[in-house]
């Protein structure tokens, strides 16, 4: 059986993980309005269905028990599990306006799959938010926050990250997620960097200064756009959009 309460106490108590729900909640606030329905696949502790679910509509679904038995439940949502069969039928009856699919991809047999499945569930102008680990931003923080640059050069060169609560991660590329969305009819709205600097210092002490955060914060606003600097960034946040 899995552990997540050390997970669960970085997602939830520190700084770094503060800084990335807040970065991408800003993100996020332009598709999310009053009374939308958005649908979390893959949603985890439930951390962003709890906090959209105070303005939306919000179902989410995750088919890990033990992660359901800590989820926040501060907001009322609608919370799905079993297998993906099970979610199938549970929701073959309804449309979203906004789907996210957040560092999930990574860990599912086939990603195509799964995003071609998801996306008839989605609205006319509905929007798809996918957050996916970057490979030059595994390498850098594997380098520089971890310490190893051996290792950075295996992933560099193709090797399999790993992680410490998830297993083997699939890295995929970005180029991969844009074919697969173009072919399922999607154009891509905006890609965007998450975790581009705050997370290569291994000074912790300093990240507990509520000055940090906040510069850091408008620093990473600043250069989630930039198109060097989000080729680097551990995530992308990828925004793509269902035609009318």
């Amino acid at each position: 059986m899995k552990s997540y309460s050390d997970y669960f106490k970085e997602v939830d108590q520190t700084p770094w993980g503060a800084l990335f729900y807040k970065l991408l909640w800003y993100q996020l606030n332009p598709y999310v309005h009053k009374g939308s329905t958005i649908l979390d696949f893959g949603s985890g502790f439930g951390k962003t269905a709890d906090h959209l679910a105070q303005v939306a509509d919000v179902t989410a679904y995750e088919p890990d028990q033990e992660m359901l038995k800590i989820r926040y439940l501060s907001a009322n949502y609608q919370q799905l599990s079993g297998d993906f069969t099970t979610f199938t039928n549970q929701v073959k009856n309804k449309k979203f306006n906004l789907i996210l699919i957040h560092n999930v991809l990574e860990y599912v047999p086939d990603v195509e799959k799964t995003v071609s499945a998801l996306i008839p569930f989605l609205e006319r102008n509905g929007i798809l938010s996918i957050v996916k680990h970057n490979q030059l931003g595994h390498v850098f923080s594997r380098a520089v926050l971890n310490n190893d640059p051996k290792n950075a050069l295996l992933e560099y060169q193709g090797a399999v990250a790993k992680s410490k609560n998830f297993g083997s991660i699939n890295v995929y590329s970005n180029q991969q997620l844009i074919a697969i969305l173009k072919k399922n009819g999607l154009s891509i709205e905006s890609i965007k960097g998450i975790r581009t600097v705050f997370g290569l210092s291994n000074n912790n002490q300093i990240k507990e200064e509520a000055s940090w955060q906040d510069n850091m914060f408008k620093l990473e606003l600043k250069i989630a756009d930039d198109p060097i600097a989000k080729q680097v960034a551990f995530f992308n946040h990828v925004i793509a959009k269902k035609p009318d």
